[in-house]
């Protein structure tokens, strides 16, 4: 786990990400995925045009999810890409986020 994270955090940094900011969204989106795994979780992130969605991704309600095969989620967290990819609950199919547009939760942006 220690290794995805740090190479995800590289890969932000690679990006123009501050190091302290790489390495704490790193976590969060390690952590999202866990979550998603075993219960709905509402999250935030910064579109292209600068709006912010809130989501609840949970891979639970998705139609090609097997609770014996997680194996088949090893996709949907793409530390290389610093891709994360969920179910949207809201919208009921798939979507994918950028891990370096996630809003952490102590953000200001959060609480608009």
């Amino acid at each position: 786990m220690k290794r995805i994270i740090l190479q995800m955090a590289t890969t932000l940094r690679r990006r123009g990400v501050a190091d302290a900011v790489a390495i704490e969204k790193a976590l969060y989106a390690h952590r999202l995925y866990l979550d998603m795994i075993t219960k709905g979780v509402t999250f935030a992130y910064q579109k292209e045009n600068g709006n912010i969605r809130i989501a609840v991704g949970y891979y639970g309600d998705a139609p090609e999810f097997s609770p014996n095969d997680l194996g088949s989620l090893q996709n949907a967290f793409d530390y290389k890409n610093c891709m994360l990819r969920y179910y949207d609950l809201g919208r009921q199919d798939w979507r994918d986020c950028r891990v370096d547009r996630l809003v952490l939760p102590q953000s200001p942006l959060a609480q608009a």
